[in-house]
């Protein structure tokens, strides 16, 4: 194929190039769209949680997946997020999913303004029913603060028995769910109001957004290459013999074939039709052929026997694309177009030249068709320019066109205007301009809001000359383009404007009919054959005025030298003879390949000899000096030859244009393959590139309502920062600063103190700057500048930027201070990253400000350290840095040091217009701290002492509880069997006061019982237990929703991370410890500085998290000590239990009755003669065992008190 198959940038699907930019573009249109409907939110469902609903999964191929047009209708590309849901807020973008799908969505997801991912764990994952809990839960915490959802969903078919659409919602398995008591306690339909946004969806599809088009570049380009390289393969390859057998319809094949598998994945309702031909080939007269009718399989020299005076020099090639409408048209030569060809030359026999009478009239037609072609491109051009410049109104295309077309003909040909009227007769001339939206549909509106695709076809119908008795049939030229800011990208601009080729000698007055290249060629004026090269290569250029419209003729084939004549046998263009005499001069270029540049004073013997200038290049390799070719230059004589040492294809221009390029990447990838004349992806990708960022940033402005810079002012800030270089020991007459950033934990500190060592060993003479512990938990940039205009000792600065900070804001406030830029000349920002310190917990929710302090145009430079975190991992964390920033910003560090040359390769690159239109226009985040959403989760430092010991034991076990779990209840940190109550009451409630004698009767009664009884209460209790299993699902998904309830309150205290110093409570232990929170990991370290103990004014803690005061957090940090003594309860009638009754019944039997009462060793009976088995005067009894206990309860809680109270004051 014309591609190599191995090149990763045309493998697999055209969604693979998908990335963080695009997918932020289509998560903020579906933001706005909340805006415009009042929704509150947008919810996407994928896979069997909604029954694989059609409108469900055009929305998650078209989010999720990239896909665009008709592709949004297959199924998805694969199964990662087979288990996934998004909710899309107006300012918030919160997703479940699991580990197949978490490395995907959260590089797709880096640039969205306040995310929220939550990713299952693998264990969590294998647990079935742990995984649907945590499915239910967090659908609910997603969706039950937004009264307003909306959704797509199918229409319901008349088959169906569901009433409406919102019943059909009802009974989705995620929907269902949530009306469970224990979750919404109510329908899902019932509690929201449920919005069908499926019509809305699909206007959105229509849409050309930018990675719409980047489908169409990616994916229609390339195979646009690979279909045109089939389709005219053979034609190309072949000999003129073979050519002749070809007929329209061959000559189309390769590209119907895609057209008509275009149509495959359509549904009836997508396929569509428009007044547009469908791909064909046309031949001479035919190309007059009305737009509906087809190519015909009448083979060409058919056509040529039955019109042997009006043969067909040219054809007419138009192809669409069925999904995008998508559409390029041209007309190539089937002639060499040359005039006056090869007068003179005779068959290898005896007989004079027959030639041909209607040759004259084909070599006429062939140059007046080629000449009215270029003109076509000419006016093409200049209408193309008028158009996308908005200088002309649709009323006036034709007009406009047309008069193009007759000046530029006027020119080329040298006839008058009146003349060329009667020869291209405006009846027959049309200029089409159509809009086509993402899904192929043409766009009646002249003012669409978003990009389209324009296509713009020119054709003239009926040439006709010898005063219209003959009809040459029509040319025509199409492209197809985008444009946006007033540039326009030309994506069919691959496909090859001219291709001119020898079919038969019929079509030139000198030839003999029957003249075959194979049978060879004999005259006297050639002599004897001396050699030939083989395989050759060379180029037939262009005159300059035509050099605008087609390129210049890469030359394929022979050098054959005869004694008075120089043939070259191109495969194309059939040959170029050159009399020996003719040649005015050859000059060798000589070098690793020696070029030959063959100058002819008569060129009537040349192909395209009105068309190319008089001079033809040819790469005679490595036989400059060899016997034959010494030959030949003593031919020419000395004057005539110059031989010059030095690279031609180096220093020619012919060697710089696309042609020619386009033609070495072919041959280096393409051995023994047919060159087609395609352009080469390859030559026109950096210009792709830069439209579809330039288109990308521009679309995400215009969601927002916002001015974007002009397309020239991009590219000029573009091109200047991909040659840019910056020295990192330039002077300055300011103190050179450079700000390292990080979240908590990172090791931004270190990296500052690291940086600073390095910078001094290469001669930069710096220092580093960082505020103590205390003061950077609230970063306040007024307080932080005044601390660092105190440190300008050093020529050059490392200020280390407190955490959990906005970088692009912090820097924006400094420069505000007028005080900043007359001290500091910032230079460079660096981010320091801890593939440990990634991710918040275990879930993968990642910390606040990380992805944003790594932006490109706000960060220089990424050193990223792995420290030991899998591979697999590492590079799912490395995709989402270069989703946010430039891949070579990036600096993979496996430790806390690097090489200085490694960072200085990255920050040199800084250009600093680039940077900062990146940061104004593209990853601002301006919004941060002002949304809702954001002030909801907004997380803040504190820094607290505490000198408590703690128990390193307790710590250990279940410290972890403590991080990103919503805490309304401290006591509930501690389990009961840690809390202290060592008050001991008259009758433990565990205390067995049955007899001995009762005893032996129950054990007697049980073993004497019968054996079927026994059976029976064994099933009971298996029966027991297989209930109590079934009820297990339930109470986790009760404790789970529970915790989801608890965050959803006021204020919970959540904890995101912390470190600090401490002392541990064993006196034994003669060491502090440290406790570091580190990603989900807990490090819990001695200090080892029993030489050395800290002073309480150092022991404290550094604590992250939402809704921290000092007393909550203290009584946080309390759980894990040895407990106090808890108070004991007040005794009342309610607390006394059963076997206190017995205890006091049995102390009291016989005594304390009333005076009506006595005992008869049975029962107590009172003076009436009844009968009762409880004590007759229970209730004082009670009463007096309560007044008791209670009088022990309060000395004992006064002593738990003082003791509180003692604490208090050592620890305060």
């Amino acid at each position: 194929m014309f591609l190599a198959s191995s090149d990763p940038l045309f493998t697999g699907h055209y969604s693979r190039l998908y990335n963080a930019k695009y997918f932020r573009n289509r998560v903020l249109r579906i933001q706005k769209l909340c805006t415009e409907f009042q929704y509150d939110s947008v919810l996407l469902v994928c896979g069997i949680d909604t029954y694989h609903d059609k409108e469900m999964k055009k929305f998650g191929n078209w989010l999720l997946h990239g896909c665009s047009g008709y592709d949004i209708t297959n199924s998805p590309l694969n199964d990662q997020f087979s288990d996934t849901f998004c909710v899309i807020s107006k300012d918030s973008f919160q997703a479940y999913t699991t580990p197949k799908g978490y490395p995907e969505l959260a590089r797709l997801s880096a640039l969205i303004q306040n995310r929220n991912i939550y990713c299952l764990t693998p264990s969590e994952e294998a647990n079935q029913e742990l995984n649907e809990i945590k499915k239910i839960s967090k659908f609910y915490e997603f969706v039950c603060d937004k009264p307003t959802i909306g959704l797509p969903a199918r229409e319901v078919k008349a088959t169906e028995t569901f009433a409406n659409e919102l019943v059909m919602i009802e009974k989705w398995p995620i929907c269902q769910s949530y009306g469970l008591d224990l979750v919404g306690e109510g329908f899902f339909t019932m509690k929201h109001s449920v919005k069908n946004i499926r019509e809305a969806l699909n206007l959105i599809y229509r849409e050309y957004d930018s990675f719409a088009i980047h489908t169409v570049i990616y994916d229609e380009v390339p195979k646009n290459g690979h279909h045109f390289y089939d389709n005219f393969f053979s034609f190309l390859r072949d000999t003129p013999q073979k050519r002749i057998e070809k007929s329209e319809k061959s000559l189309i094949e390769a590209l119907m074939f895609r057209y008509e598998f275009g149509l495959v994945g359509s549904v009836e309702e997508n396929k569509r039709e428009d007044e547009f031909p469908v791909p064909r080939v046309l031949f001479g007269e035919n190309t007059n052929k009305e737009y509906h009718e087809l190519s015909c399989d009448e083979q060409l020299w058919k056509i040529n026997k039955e019109n042997p005076d009006r043969l067909p020099v040219h054809m007419t090639l138009e192809y669409v694309e069925r999904r995008s409408s998508l559409r390029f048209a041209r007309t190539y030569m089937l002639s060499n177009c040359a005039i006056n060809y090869m007068s003179g030359y005779v068959l290898d026999d005896e007989k004079e030249i027959e030639g041909n009478r209607d040759g004259k009239f084909s070599e006429q037609a062939a140059r007046f068709i080629s000449h009215a072609y270029i003109s076509m491109i000419k006016a093409f051009d200049r209408l193309k320019e008028l158009y996308f410049q908005e200088k002309i109104e649709k009323k006036d295309y034709h007009k406009a066109a047309y008069v193009c077309f007759i000046k530029a003909c006027e020119c080329e040909l040298g006839l008058e205007v009146n003349q060329l009227k009667g020869i291209f007769p405006p009846s027959g001339f049309t200029i089409d301009i159509i809009k086509y939206n993402a899904m192929g549909e043409e766009v009646k509106s002249q003012d669409s809001t978003y990009l389209t695709l324009h296509m713009i076809r020119m054709q003239q119908k009926n040439i006709t000359v010898n005063k219209g008795k003959e009809d040459l049939g029509s040319i025509i030229y199409g492209d197809s383009f985008y444009q946006t800011s007033g540039k326009s990208l030309n994506i069919t601009n691959n496909i090859p404007k001219m291709i001119s080729v020898y079919t038969t000698p019929k079509h030139y007055q000198n030839l003999d009919t029957n003249w075959f290249l194979e049978k060879g060629m004999r005259c006297e004026r050639m002599g004897t054959r001396v050699f030939s090269i083989l395989d050759c290569e060379g180029i037939y250029p262009v005159k300059s005025t035509y050099q605008d419209a087609i390129p210049n003729f890469i030359l394929q084939g022979n050098l054959i030298v005869y004694e008075n004549t120089v043939i070259f046998e191109d495969s194309w263009l059939h040959n170029f003879i050159v009399d020996i005499v003719d040649i005015e001069k050859v000059t060798f270029y000589i070098s690793k390949d020696t070029w030959a540049e063959i100058q002819v004073a008569d060129n009537s013997s040349l192909p395209m000899n009105t068309i190319c200038e008089k001079k033809f290049y040819v790469n005679i390799k490595n036989n400059l000096y060899s016997k034959n070719m010494n030959i030949l230059c003593e031919k020419l004589g000395e004057e005539k030859v110059e031989k010059v040492s030095q690279n031609f294809e180096q220093s020619s221009e012919l060697f710089q244009t696309l042609e020619f390029k386009n033609y070495r990447i072919f041959t280096s990838t393409n051995k023994q393959t047919v060159y087609t004349g395609y352009l080469d992806f390859e030559l026109f990708q950096e210009e792709y590139e830069m439209f579809m960022e330039y288109s990308m940033i521009s679309m995400f402005n215009q969601i927002r309502n916002k001015t974007f810079v002009s397309y020239s002012q991009f590219e000029d800030i573009w091109n200047n920062a991909q040659i840019s270089k910056k020295s990192l020991s330039a002077l300055s007459e300011k103190t050179k600063l450079i700000l390292v950033s990080g979240i908590p934990g990172s090791g931004k500190t270190t990296l500052g103190l690291y940086l600073s060592k390095i910078f001094n060993v290469e001669n930069i003479n710096s220092s580093t700057f960082v505020l103590p512990v205390q003061e950077s938990t609230g970063f306040a940039s007024k307080e932080f500048l005044d601390k660092l205009l105190e440190h300008t000792d050093t020529k050059t600065v490392v200020a280390v930027i407190p955490s959990y900070h906005h970088l692009k804001k912090a820097i924006f406030e400094f420069k505000k201070d007028p005080r900043f830029d007359e001290t500091f000349d910032l230079q460079h920002v660096i981010t320091r990253v801890s593939a440990k310190n990634f991710y918040r917990h275990k879930n993968r929710n990642m910390y606040q400000f990380l992805l944003e302090n790594c932006l490109k145009g706000i960060c220089d430079a990424i050193i990223f350290e792995r420290g030991g975190v899998e591979l697999t991992e590492f590079q799912s964390m490395r995709k989402q840095l270069c989703e946010v920033n430039d891949d070579a910003n990036i600096l993979n560090v496996e430790g806390r040091t690097f090489k200085f040359n490694d960072l200085e390769a990255i920050l040199t690159k800084k250009h600093t217009k680039y940077s900062l239109l990146y940061g104004k226009y593209l990853y601002g985040f301006e919004k941060e701290g002002k949304s809702q959403y954001y002030l909801e989760n907004a997380v803040s430092g504190h820094y607290f002492k505490f000198k408590v010991p703690l128990s390193v034991d307790t710590l250990k076990k279940r410290f972890h509880k403590i991080f990103n779990n919503p805490i309304m209840d401290y006591k509930e940190l501690v389990p009961e069997d840690e809390q202290r109550c060592d008050f001991e009451s008259t009758v433990d409630s565990s205390t067995d006061i049955s007899s001995a004698d009762e005893k032996e009767n129950i054990e007697y009664e049980e073993t004497g019982s019968e054996r079927i009884e026994r059976y029976r209460k064994k099933k009971e209790e298996q029966e027991k237990k297989r209930i109590q299993a079934d009820l297990e699902q339930e109470k986790m998904l009760i404790a789970e929703m529970k915790i989801i309830k608890s965050a959803m309150k006021p204020e919970p205290v959540i904890i995101e991370r912390m470190k600090g110093l401490f002392l541990p409570e064993n006196e034994e232990e003669d060491n502090d410890y440290r406790i570091i929170s580190n990603f989900t990991e807990i490090k819990l370290k001695s200090c080892k500085n029993s030489h050395k103990r800290l002073h309480e004014s150092e022991l404290g803690f550094l604590v992250y998290g939402k809704n921290i005061t000092e007393e909550k957090f203290k009584d946080i940090m309390n759980a894990f000590r040895t407990q106090l003594r808890s108070l004991y309860p007040r005794r009342t009638v309610k607390s006394i239990t059963e076997q206190e009754i017995k205890m006091l019944e049995e102390k009291y039997f016989g005594e304390c009755m009333p005076s009506n009462f006595f005992h008869d060793g049975y029962t107590y009976v009172d003076e009436d003669g009844n009968r009762q088995y409880s004590h007759p005067n229970l209730e004082k009894l009670i009463e007096v065992f309560i007044e008791k206990e209670n009088a022990k309860i309060a000395d004992y809680n006064r002593g738990v008190q003082k003791e509180w109270k003692q604490d208090k004051e050592k620890y305060n």
